[in-house]
């Protein structure tokens, strides 16, 4: 009867199929009894009544995977898209809601990207009814998932019609606008233009919102558009460092991941680093050092790594009583972590007092043990951490009672220089201590030095040189 000549027939049988179709098991049935083809065909009727009762079959059949395949394939996607610029709201409205179903199947998004419906759902996000713009925005955030419709949204003027919505007040509308924006912007090219477009305040005020899901859209899309050394400056502008800090506090454990990438992405920066820290960064991220989630963690360390290099920071980070909880992550069985912690203890190590602090809060075990790693980088580290150590007298005997001279000895014979070159320089400031002379030549450590002069690199020759001048101040060892 859709396929009828006359029209009242046609429509009769259209709100007849419409009424079967709200039943998930006639989603399959319809498809089956070959429903699909006449469906298709009647969008092409001159009856908006008769558009109206198909589009809500097929909006309600098109839950069905098959079917997804199976309507685009009968050659629905033409007829949609023109409906799309219907001067009646429910059928623009009832069109985007059959394309944003069809946009969840991976085929579909670049066809019906193909067929130009980029354009009418970008002028429907504008509509003045929130419905229409619902499923409009829905469509193109399905349609947002694929790579090449990531550059097409951005190329087809779709940006500011998306800020526009981030700043609506309904809150499915900005969730929508949100995940689009966050799925655009793993786009390198497009990672600056969605900043070019205002995009970075309206994303900032969603981290305030009530619903944990927008959220975290919206500090997703933040944490990528991060990563852009363009970005920085301006995201810093807009308030992203305290935003973040604050979701650092959440009980939400994938937003203080999010919000710790994002600081760590900004601190590379130097003018970053007392900002995140005045705005009182450090103490959740040095709590997230102890987290359960060993992702959270990482991020943690890493964004803690980039504030240790600035001076004032090697005290704030002890003053915030952040020793205890890096010490406490050389414990950790993830080799990143370790790699970062060690970074950002060889840096605060420098500092007089935290050279008896790190000591104090037992990092000596975990250093030693690190010495012996298989991995050349956390060797090199763990050496770097306890050279500084080394310079602090006290510490120079308590480095040598955890027999850390054994793996120092084993490092300094290393094929890697930048490894040999801390290991030497450790055991260099342990050899100022009169009895570390004595047992730095106890533990056969004299051929490895003799080897160490011998070597090209000025630095490590410099290194074996004092430490034969420090041994050679002891009586037994001058013959030896």
């Amino acid at each position: 009867m859709l396929r009828s000549s006359d029209p009242m027939i046609q429509l009769q049988a259209a709100v007849a199929i419409r009424n079967l179709s709200f039943s998930p098991e006639n989603e399959v049935r319809i498809a089956a009894e070959n429903g699909i083809p006449p469906l298709v065909s009647a969008l092409r009727s001159q009856d908006p009544k008769i558009h109206e009762h198909v589009l809500v079959s097929l909006r309600n059949i098109s839950a069905n995977q098959d079917n997804k395949v199976r309507i685009v394939q009968e050659g629905a996607l033409g007829p949609l898209v023109f409906l799309l610029r219907s001067e009646d709201h429910l059928l623009c409205q009832l069109a985007a809601g059959v394309l944003r179903n069809l946009a969840s199947n991976l085929v579909n998004q670049v066809k019906i990207v193909q067929e130009d419906a980029l354009p009418p759902l970008f002028a429907l996000m504008r509509s003045p009814k929130t419905a229409v713009i619902e499923q409009a925005i829905g469509c193109v955030r399905n349609l947002s998932v694929n790579a090449e419709n990531e550059v097409k949204i951005v190329a087809g003027n779709g940006l500011p019609v998306l800020v526009s919505c981030l700043k609506m007040e309904e809150r499915a509308i900005q969730e929508h606008a949100a995940v689009i924006l966050r799925n655009l912007s793993v786009n390198a090219e497009n990672k600056v233009k969605i900043v070019q477009e205002g995009a970075l305040k309206p994303l900032v005020l969603l981290l305030q919102s009530k619903n944990e899901f927008t959220q975290e859209q919206a500090a997703v899309a933040l944490r990528n558009l991060s990563i852009n050394a363009t970005n920085e400056h301006k995201m810093v502008q807009e308030g992203t460092i305290p935003a973040m800090i604050d979701l650092l506090r959440s009980r939400n454990f994938r937003l203080n991941e999010h919000a710790a990438v994002s600081l760590r992405n900004l601190s590379v920066n130097p003018d970053n680093e007392s900002k995140i820290v005045a705005e009182g960064g450090l103490p959740p991220l040095l709590a997230m050092l102890r987290s359960s989630d060993p992702m959270i963690q990482l991020q943690a360390a890493v964004a803690i790594r980039n504030l240790s290099f600035s001076p004032e920071n090697e005290v704030r980070i002890a003053a915030e009583n952040g020793i205890p909880p890096l010490v406490s992550a050389l414990r950790s069985q993830d080799p990143k972590i370790h790699e970062h912690v060690l970074v950002s203890l060889r840096n605060i190590s420098a500092n007089q007092d935290n050279k008896v602090r790190i000591v104090q809060e037992g990092a000596l075990g975990p250093l030693v043990f690190l010495l012996r790693s298989e991995d050349h980088l956390l060797c090199q580290l763990a050496a770097g951490v306890l050279r500084n150590l080394a310079s602090n007298l006290v510490n120079q005997v308590k480095i040598v009672q955890e027999d850390a001279l054994p793996p120092l000895f084993a490092l300094m014979r290393s094929p890697k220089t930048a490894v040999i070159e801390q290991a030497i320089g450790c055991v260099r400031n342990l050899s100022v201590n009169a009895e570390n002379e004595v047992k730095i030549v106890a533990g056969n450590g004299l051929p490895v030095l003799v080897s160490c002069l011998k070597m090209e690199e000025r630095a490590i020759q410099e290194h074996a040189a004092v430490i034969l001048r420090n041994l050679s101040v002891n009586a037994e060892n001058k013959v030896k």
